[in-house]
């Protein structure tokens, strides 16, 4: 997942990938925060798999 656009942004990955991901590095979101992103579409399920290393689930 190296490619990039001209403008830098990775293609393979949602546009607020690369934030989210940075806020649950700097310990800012926790794994709730990421499973509501993700039901709101920011990014998605296997975007959700690459930040936390869990499979995506509805259930709490």
């Amino acid at each position: 997942m190296t490619d990039k656009t001209t403008d830098g942004i990775n293609a393979a990955h949602s546009p607020m990938f690369e934030k989210i991901r940075g806020y649950f590095r700097r310990g800012l979101w926790n794994e709730m925060r990421i499973k509501n992103a993700v039901i709101k579409e920011k990014i998605s399920t296997d975007e959700f798999f690459e930040i936390t290393g869990k499979t995506f689930s509805y259930i709490i």
